[in-house]
C-alpha cells in the first residue's frame, strides 16, 4: 500500500518491512499449495519446485503436474460414478426383489493417456502418433 502512495510516507523501514511481509506470504501460499497438491498426487522433487516457483510467479502449473492432477481427479469421478450406479441397482432392482445385502467390490482404474493427434503417412504408410 505504501508503494501505491508513495515511499515518502511510509519511509524506507516501512518499505522493507512491507516487502518482507509480501515476499513472505508468497512462499507461504506456494508452500500451501504443493502441500494441497501432494495431498492428491505425488510429486517429484523437481515439479515440487517447479510448482512453487510457477505459484510464486502467477504461472500455471506444468503441463506434467496438470496431467497428474487431472488423472487423479478422473480416477476419482470414475470411482464415485461406479458407487453410485452400484447402489442405485442395489436400490431399484436387488430390494424390490428381496434382498437386504449388497457387496460392492472396488477395482483399481486403468486410466491411460490418449495421443493428441493421429496421423498417417499415406506416401510410406506409416502411422505416426502425437
Amino acid at each position: 500500500m505504501a508503494i501505491l502512495v508513495g515511499s515518502s510516507t511510509a519511509g524506507p523501514l516501512g518499505l522493507v518491512i512491507g516487502n518482507g511481509l509480501m515476499l513472505g506470504s508468497m512462499f507461504y501460499n506456494a508452500y500451501r499449495v504443493v502441500e494441497r497438491v501432494e495431498e492428491k498426487v505425488e510429486l517429484t522433487t523437481p515439479e515440487k519446485l517447479q510448482l512453487g516457483i510457477s505459484t510464486i510467479l502467477g504461472l500455471h502449473p506444468t503441463y506434467s503436474i496438470q496431467n497428474k492432477l487431472l488423472q487423479q481427479q478422473t480416477e476419482s469421478q470414475l470411482k464415485l460414478y461406479h458407487r453410485q450406479s452400484e447402489e442405485n441397482f442395489f436400490k431399484q432392482v436387488l430390494q424390490p426383489a428381496g434382498y437386504n445385502l449388497s457387496i460392492i467390490s472396488e477395482e483399481q482404474e486403468n486410466i491411460a493417456k490418449l495421443p493428441l493427434y493421429h496421423l498417417f503417412d499415406n506416401k510410406n504408410n506409416y502411422y505416426l502418433v502425437e
